[in-house]
């Protein structure tokens, strides 16, 4: 068995190291287990999260060698058998051009470097529970071999044909300055945002949410300028999710491309059926209102599908369901487009406000008190509304200027 901790950004190292002391004898006098190795440290992490996970593999000796196999890699730990503390093996550095013979001259140094690896004094019945372990693993268990699949390499040609080969039109339509300051002012708005949505996340969260979403609006708006065709508002929302994809990680990043594939593919399924637009709107982009409307629908359906969550579980979902119902009851009852997108937007402001008073459901902030919760509303419902507010009254302003 191979254990790893991994602090998420704020815990300081004496309080990971007193977990790892813990973890170690409960999964073997608790649980059993054989810990064969054991790496402590900050793996993967988030700007400013106190805590830490433990994960656990099962590992027979061949997963153990190639675990201590020399690397290149400058901070990769090497573990350290049972319970004693983390240190690092010195392992040589493999030559750039590996040969036979160099690797039989490697699997000697392995076996030289075992010699730096004296077991600490263990009481015997954990001695005595590890060597059956690892006896039972050994008897039950067959070596893993990794073979390198063989990939038929991708003619250039192919791979060309699969993109989309789209550009910014050299003149827009009106409908495309309409899409332009819509996609303008609800970049801004999230990128005006950063260091609230971070705080807001320190507290319930990873205390990243501004600098992912940052970095989202700021490629969009890059993208905007060269590859978007803002005359065709379906392949917009298409090149949007592009963006997202490129650049936004973590949780945020995935919502926000499930989000606008299954818009696009409203879009796209509808486009047979639209008629000549007035208004374009679907969330941070536009099409014709109605269609618009369907499509905002459907991406908040693929969401709640693939994420899980729901109205009233303290998610982005709790700006954006309030705005779709409103949307479409103002377009049923004959409003203008324009001043049922701001209507809507109202609603998703509403709604972000009222996640201070929500008991989170979904993601991390599901560990955190309600006390804490309370005084912070959600940031990825918070920075949906703000995207979606701004690209309404952006919308209005441009319509009552034409």
């Amino acid at each position: 068995m191979s254990q790893a901790r991994r602090r998420l950004g704020a815990t300081p190292a004496m309080e990971l190291m007193i977990a790892a002391g813990k973890a170690v004898p409960r999964l073997q006098l608790e649980h059993g287990l054989a810990v064969a190795r054991v790496y402590t440290g900050s793996f993967m992490t988030s700007l400013d999260m106190a805590g830490f996970s433990i994960t656990l593999m099962k590992a027979d000796p061949a997963i153990l060698q190639r675990l201590d196999a020399a690397t290149k890699a400058p901070y990769w730990p090497v573990g350290v058998d049972g319970n004693r503390p983390p240190a690092k093996i010195p392992v040589p550095l493999p030559p750039s051009h590996v040969t036979k013979n160099d690797e039989l001259a490697l699997d000697s140094s392995l076996e030289q470097t075992q010699s730096f690896i004296t077991p600490l004094p263990r009481h015997n019945s954990i001695r005595a529970l590890h060597q059956k372990q690892m006896n039972i693993l050994r008897l039950n268990q067959q070596p893993v071999h990794f073979i390198k699949p063989a990939i038929k390499p991708q003619s250039p040609n192919v791979a060309m044909q699969e993109l989309k080969m789209l550009s910014r039109p050299q003149q827009l339509s009106e409908e495309g300055h309409i899409l332009e300051v819509a996609i303008q002012a609800a970049a801004a708005a999230v990128i005006n945002l950063r260091d609230s949505l971070n705080e807001w996340d320190s507290k319930a969260g990873d205390g990243d949410c501004g600098s992912t979403m940052f970095r989202g609006a700021t490629a969009i708006l890059e993208d905007m300028k060269k590859y978007y065709p803002l005359n065709d508002a379906t392949e917009t929302v298409y090149e949007i999710g592009s963006s997202i994809r490129r650049v936004m990680g973590g949780t945020s990043g995935i919502i926000y491309d499930i989000f606008f594939k299954a818009a696009y593919g409203q879009l796209k399924a509808k486009n047979h059926q639209m008629i000549k637009p007035v208004h374009y709107f679907i969330g941070q982009s536009f099409a014709s209102i109605g269609s618009g409307a369907d499509a905002l629908e459907a991406a908040i359906a693929a969401v709640s599908k693939y994420g899980g969550a729901r109205a009233g579980y303290r998610t982005l979902l709790d700006a954006l369901i309030p705005a779709s119902s409103v949307l479409k009851e103002r377009l049923t009852a004959g409003d203008d487009p324009a001043d049922a997108f701001v209507l809507a937007s109202e609603a998703a402001l509403a709604g972000a406000e009222s996640t201070k008073l929500m008991q989170a459901q979904a993601g991390r902030a599901t560990y955190i008190s309600r006390e804490i919760l309370a005084s912070v509303p959600d940031p990825g419902a918070v920075a949906a509304a703000s995207w979606f507010r701004a690209a309404a009254l952006a919308v209005k302003e441009k319509c009552q200027a034409s």
